[in-house]
């Protein structure tokens, strides 16, 4: 999986990496989407959300636009393999996926619920506007599942305009 980054203004998608920091900040509306699994998720969360049935998903935006936009993150979506779109979980129905879960060994110990609750509401991508040259970062949840592509709406608020796009996996 590569980081990728959709450029509204240059409609291209771009590898993360393959840009210099300075450019990527200088460049229209950008959108960074990144599943996260295994041990790089347990960097920022106590357990390991996707062995739990949960897949943390970080998202983060740029704006180096003049233009203001709106978002809701329920409007970002993954796309699964057979083409479903499945919306972020809310944050209780993910914990609920995590307290459910099987333990992943005889030995290993369950995951702190309390400890991860309040982690993951910390790092929730909740951001619904984006001013002009502003940023947003965080993170939703999905079912763990295989994703091919994730789906992001945004509106630009002075026309009421939607723009949409794909970012591929």
């Amino acid at each position: 999986e590569f980081d990728r980054i959709l450029d509204l203004a240059g409609g291209r998608t771009l590898e993360a990496e393959a840009l210099p920091l300075a450019e990527r900040e200088s460049q229209g509306l950008q959108v960074l989407i990144t599943p996260v699994r295994g041990l790089e998720a347990r960097m920022d969360f106590a357990a390991d959300l996707t062995a739990a049935g949960v897949l943390p998903v970080r998202v983060v935006i740029h704006n180096g636009t003049t233009s203001q936009y709106e978002l809701d993150p329920d409007d970002i979506v993954m796309v699964r393999s057979d083409g479903e779109r499945v919306p972020p979980l809310a944050l209780p129905a993910a914990l609920e996926r995590i307290r459910q879960a099987p333990a992943p060994s005889a030995d290993a110990p369950a995951p702190d619920l309390s400890t991860l609750s309040v982690q993951m509401k910390e790092k929730l991508f909740t951001a619904r506007e984006m001013r002009s040259d502003s940023s947003a970062e965080g993170y939703l949840f999905y079912p763990a599942a295989t994703y091919k592509r994730a789906r992001v709406r945004v509106t630009e608020a002075q026309s009421g305009e939607t723009e949409g796009f794909m970012i591929e996996f």
